[in-house]
């Protein structure tokens, strides 16, 4: 259920970050005596108001510049074009996330991330749904996107729940990951990759990624690695286990090609997060030369 904009707009929390709890009137679960309507300035987007009601599940947010509301839906796996409300205790991710729990960084150091690497990274636990809270940086370290990836075998959803400012415009530079060593091992090369831990093990082995969140990329954010990003030798290291994705690989480097980038696509049996530091060193190397 859908609460209505004005009412946010009229209880709107003062400042960036700070959450205030209202009775919501004319609730529709009953009248509300405990003040059980919770809004949150997002600490990372000036104006935007996040809005639960504990009373009657309902949800919304509100953007105070452009007066229009701002959906956070959530979308299947690549090959489903279904689309599905993110249940509703998720839409205040940033009050509503915690520390990142054992499970979590557990599964995060099993794939070879570093503890400076995950802390620096900002990975937490959602409360809501028991899933590893996975932001996506924008420009100025700007929250853009977050995926909520499932940890526990009995949860029956989609691996990944991804979530995206609607409000947002999409550049090149979201799921862009630097290198960790500086000045990286080439300053105009990028690995495409499809998963963030891949992407951050492909920076802590010296070189700059960018990730997909899946397995497709747009003309628009091809072009501005290119032409915006200054990447001249794309490196498409995508899963190969299965034909679909080694269709959609080859596609994604013959784009690159028409931009007039130099593309290397990478052919072997995972894709970086499988793969040890010096593995993934070594693999590149071969392929850049």
């Amino acid at each position: 259920m859908k609460l209505s904009p004005q009412s946010l707009r009229t209880y709107s929390p003062p400042e960036m970050g700070v959450t205030i709890n209202y009775n919501h009137e004319k609730c529709p679960a009953g009248v509300d005596k405990r003040r059980r309507l919770y809004l949150t300035g997002s600490p990372h987007t000036p104006g935007l108001i996040l809005a639960y009601c504990h009373n009657c599940g309902g949800s919304g947010a509100y953007h105070l510049d452009t007066r229009r509301p701002m959906p956070l839906t959530a979308y299947l796996p690549d090959g489903d074009s279904s689309t599905f409300e993110v249940p509703a205790y998720t839409k205040l991710p940033f009050s509503q996330r915690l520390p990142l729990g054992s499970v979590g960084l557990a599964w995060l150091m099993s794939h070879g991330l570093s503890i400076p690497t995950i802390d620096r990274y900002g990975f937490a636990h959602d409360v809501g749904t028991n899933r590893l809270y996975i932001p996506i940086y924008g420009q100025e370290d700007r929250v853009v996107k977050y995926q909520l990836r499932k940890l526990d075998l009995a949860d029956q959803g989609p691996k990944y729940l991804n979530v995206q400012d609607y409000l947002h415009t999409p550049t090149c530079f979201d799921g862009l990951l630097y290198s960790n060593l500086s000045p990286p091992r080439s300053i105009s090369t990028v690995v495409i990759c499809e998963d963030v831990v891949s992407g951050l093990k492909v920076t802590q082995a010296g070189y700059d990624s960018y990730v997909l969140r899946g397995s497709n990329l747009s003309a628009e954010i091809a072009l501005g690695l290119v032409r915006d990003a200054q990447y001249n030798t794309v490196v498409v290291w995508m899963d190969n286990d299965s034909d679909v994705i080694r269709k959609k690989a080859h596609d994604i480097s013959e784009f690159f090609k028409l931009l007039g980038a130099k593309v290397r696509k990478i052919d072997v049996e995972a894709d970086p997060k499988n793969y040890t530091e010096n593995g993934i060193i070594g693999v590149m190397l071969d392929v850049i030369k």
